[in-house]
């Protein structure tokens, strides 16, 4: 099991945009605490473990302010939207995000939503990780759209025990199938 993404509650693969980022670099964010002993905030002996109470919306919304400074839409979002959104934007810049969305060490659990343009490095980068995730459960979402503030989207769910690798080679199949039927009705 990849431990980075086991203990990550983001998980973000940078793709080719104009912003500079390194094409299949692999940003991990915030840190997913399986331990729910603590009850309230008085609890907390340690500044840094007010991390517990962040959500993935919280590091969705600070990774995309300090990555994307001059990015307005980053300055104006905040976390009372709905994490889609922010994700949305991220993918503008062909960013692909996980969602650990487990709720044990032991059931590993994804939502991996995915860019309209994906580079061979990231597709690279992403399967390095699921090679070394394999049962992690996942499911894709893509073809997302930005629709009078909410956000249209496709899922792509594979069999049930399939591994991560074998998810996303599917979908990889899916979207190659899709791009051919697209070419020929343009002809």
């Amino acid at each position: 099991m990849c431990k980075k993404i086991e203990n990550s509650l983001v998980m973000i693969i940078n793709g080719k945009n104009e912003k500079g980022d390194i094409d299949g670099n692999i940003d991990f964010v915030g840190k997913i605490f399986y331990d729910k002993n603590i009850h309230n905030i008085q609890e907390i002996d340690d500044i840094n473990d007010i991390d517990r109470f962040k959500t993935h919306i919280d590091y969705l919304l600070e990774y995309g302010q300090e990555k994307y400074p001059d990015v307005q839409i980053f300055n104006l979002l905040s976390t009372n939207h709905f994490y889609q959104v922010i994700i949305y934007f991220l993918s503008v810049f062909n960013n692909i995000v996980y969602l650990n969305i487990s709720v044990s060490k032991y059931q590993q659990k994804g939502l991996l939503f995915m860019p309209d343009e994906i580079s061979e490095k990231q597709k690279n980068s992403l399967f390095k990780i699921a090679q070394e995730s394999p049962n992690v459960s996942v499911q894709i979402l893509y073809d997302l759209n930005l629709n009078d503030g909410n956000i249209d989207l496709q899922e792509f769910d594979a069999m049930r025990g399939s591994s991560f690798e074998d998810v996303l080679s599917d979908y990889f199949i899916l979207m190659d199938r899709k791009k051919d039927i697209e070419k020929k009705s343009k002809n």
